[in-house]
């Protein structure tokens, strides 16, 4: 429940929360919903080809993700 965002598309949420702590890459990724205008960012493991399926595929999805690049980010444990 680390994408657990209010207005998020139930799809893409639970597409993303099963392929998380499955991949080698650390991202930042920053969901912003449409409606509330709300941000929450959560550092996530997303491999390469989960960030250009999100960054290529924007119309499915009921919020904007902004992932940053792997260093970009400090590693810590989720919650």
């Amino acid at each position: 429940d680390v994408l657990c965002v209010d207005h998020t598309d139930h799809k893409m949420k639970s597409f993303i929360i099963q392929r998380i702590e499955s991949r080698h890459c650390l991202f930042q990724v920053k969901v912003c919903s449409q409606q509330a205008m709300r941000v929450e960012t959560a550092a996530c493991r997303i491999g390469h080809q989960m960030k250009t399926f999100i960054m290529q595929e924007p119309r499915d999805f009921l919020c904007h993700l902004e992932i940053l690049a792997s260093d970009q980010v400090r590693e810590h444990s989720l919650n």
